[in-house]
């Protein structure tokens, strides 16, 4: 085993979003707000206002991350599971297709850390890596739309 994963999970486990701790005093804000809230989340990604990178967020950068060959089958995963749970946190679900083989999802989540992101505190945000379009799609050789161009 790779001693450095150790390491790494508990890195990705610090970087977690914290839950914001409700005081005993505080009152349940009115049903009326979240509606409201989801929209400015919204509103806000779509403008890309004071969006930085996930990394900023979660105060994890991709460098800490060594390439994908330094680790084996089984560990690529144990640190895709982490990530993907440490992501839930931020209310980003990332889906990949069951078909990319381990290092290039591991590659694929790490490189995460590095793109533009909006935190939501209500609903998801999906990155599925895929443009909708084969040609320079992040997924390469792996994306799901390569099937509709053989079709064409």
């Amino acid at each position: 085993m790779n001693p450095y994963i150790t390491h790494l999970l508990d890195d990705i486990n610090l970087a977690y979003r914290e839950k914001r701790q409700a005081s005993a005093k505080a009152q349940k804000p009115p049903q009326e707000s979240k509606p409201e809230l989801y929209f400015e989340e919204i509103e806000r990604y779509v403008r890309g206002d004071d969006e930085q990178t996930f990394g900023y967020y979660c105060r994890l950068g991709s460098e800490i991350f060594p390439p994908a060959d330094q680790f084996d089958e089984s560990e690529k995963e144990q640190i895709c599971g982490a990530l993907a749970n440490m992501f839930r946190s931020w209310n980003l679900e990332v889906c990949i297709p069951d078909n990319v083989p381990s290092a290039f999802r591991y590659e694929l989540m790490v490189r995460f850390f590095d793109k533009p992101f909006t935190p939501f505190t209500t609903g998801f945000f999906v990155q599925d890596f895929c443009t909708g379009d084969s040609e320079g799609c992040e997924l390469e050789k792996y994306c799901p739309c390569l099937k509709y161009d053989d079709e064409a």
